[in-house]
């Protein structure tokens, strides 16, 4: 019965009347079903720091840690104060659309102030793969950035 409810004391509480709080999770403990705690080494916190500074994915996060859950990871990596991980710039294979996103991060503002100053909703934000000339002229108006049109000969 531990194994099928557990980690949810109060309903073993209601289960086990006659046992304390202290009794049933002193036998959790003997039986090897609660998650132990992970003490983590200086080699381990190292290469904590890294992953989150070369921005590596949450599935290539759990395979570096084996035996560690995604949350343990991420918690340990806010306790040390490992710099928080941005997710990689798509690219949508639209010039002035690549651009504007480009200029945008490398001016430090988010999609959501993006969309605010160019007053675009949240187009930006979506990550439209669908350009809009509207928007997109809007945004570079935000930034400061002249739209121009060139024609081949």
């Amino acid at each position: 019965m531990l194994r099928d409810v557990y980690p949810d004391y109060r309903a073993l509480q209601r289960q086990l009347p006659d046992r304390t709080l202290s009794a049933i999770k002193h036998r959790v403990r003997a039986l090897g079903i609660v998650c132990r705690r992970h003490v983590w080494t200086n080699v381990e916190v190292a290469r904590l720091r890294k992953a989150y500074r070369e921005s590596v994915a949450d599935k290539e996060l759990t395979t570096l840690f084996p035996g560690l859950r995604l949350y343990q990871i991420k918690s340990k990596a806010s306790h040390i104060g490992a710099e928080r991980r941005r997710p990689r710039l798509a690219l949508f294979e639209d010039p002035a659309l690549d651009a504007i996103r480009k200029r945008s991060k490398e001016m430090h503002i988010s999609f959501v102030e993006l969309d605010r100053r160019a007053g675009t909703g949240r187009f930006f934000q979506k990550s439209c793969r669908r350009p809009s000339l509207k928007h997109i002229v809007r945004a570079a108006q935000a930034l400061d950035a002249q739209v121009r049109i060139e024609w081949d000969e």
